[in-house]
């Protein structure tokens, strides 16, 4: 689920998905011939406050 928020911070590539954000990384899997993603976590969000993980 994509959420619709005005926070600066979530931009196309940020997504927030039960509570948890994370940047998606598409690409390309010349194996598989299809496209693909990998997400990387960075922390949660409850809908208010965004709380970083210890990289972010």
């Amino acid at each position: 689920m994509e959420l619709k928020i005005n926070e600066p911070w979530i931009t196309s590539k940020v997504r927030c998905q039960n509570g948890y954000a994370y940047i998606d990384k598409p690409f390309w899997n010349a194996e598989k011939q299809c496209a693909d993603h990998k997400r990387e976590y960075i922390g949660k969000y409850d809908g208010k406050v965004f709380t970083p993980n210890k990289t972010y």
